[in-house]
């Protein structure tokens, strides 16, 4: 994917030498888009009906920003947010007079699409850009054979791809009014099953099991975190008692 991406490039990016979004030109941004499109696309189907599915595809993403290509997060990134603003997260609200088909494509909901086919489509999406910025890049340095500078790497990852807008995306869900809309049980589920051993590594265990108890006792306990049935604030409940025994998940290792 690299070598065709260069192929429309005067010269190829690099970690030391990365090509932003400013500076590339037209026909190579009509690529970047094409193909976040796809990559759009196969979170809808692929990664919705079977998760493990985002990392493999993860990784391939992150190999890109390290190969030099730092317009394609920002535009992967744009795609992500108008298919699926829950990757903020963000849920607009409706404005007077505004048409109700209008409304719903802002919220990335199609005109026929059910409220559980809608939930299920933007899991998909959220699960693989959990997976992006969860990626381990060690493994990834190892492969390429280079080891960055911290510089290198503020330069090539932009910061909604990073690791630290997890902690962010988490801040974001436990505001009003996220917390009482129906996709918010089901999305924080799959937070926390992605990006929860990385944060209690990252941050450590005590900041974040806060966050956990909070989480349980406010948002589920309390019935803040309403979701769209039973089942899913059980499934929510069920994460929070298993948090003491988070691991990374296996597919998060794909070779």
């Amino acid at each position: 994917m690299h070598t065709a991406l260069c192929q429309h490039l005067p010269a190829a990016p690099s970690l030391s030498n990365p090509l932003p979004l400013e500076s590339a030109s037209r026909p190579y941004l009509y690529l970047l888009s094409h193909m976040s499109k796809a990559i759009l696309k196969q979170a809808e189907s692929e990664v919705s009906a079977k998760p493990d599915a985002a990392y493999p595809l993860a990784r391939v993403v992150v190999l890109l920003l390290l190969q030099g290509h730092t317009a394609f997060g920002e535009i992967l990134f744009a795609r992500f947010v108008k298919k699926c603003p829950w990757v903020v997260p963000f849920y607009p609200s409706r404005a007077p007079d505004q048409p109700r088909d209008e409304y719903e494509k802002s919220t990335g909901r199609g005109s026929d699409e059910s409220a559980a086919d809608y939930i299920g489509r933007m899991n998909g999406i959220l699960t693989l850009y959990l997976a992006i910025v969860q990626t381990p890049l060690d493994s990834l340095f190892s492969a390429m054979n280079v080891t960055p500078t911290p510089e290198q790497l503020v330069n090539v990852i932009t910061p909604p791809m990073r690791f630290t807008a997890s902690w962010s995306w988490i801040a974001h869900a436990l505001r009003d009014p996220l917390p009482t809309l129906a996709p918010t049980a089901t999305l924080i589920t799959t937070w926390i099953e992605i990006t929860g051993a990385e944060m209690i590594r990252v941050y450590g265990r005590g900041q974040v099991m806060k966050i956990f108890q909070a989480i349980k006792e406010e948002g589920v306990d309390q019935g803040k975190i309403k979701g769209d049935s039973e089942s899913a604030r059980n499934q929510l409940r069920m994460m929070l008692e298993q948090v003491d025994r988070l691991s990374h998940p296996a597919a998060r290792e794909w070779n």
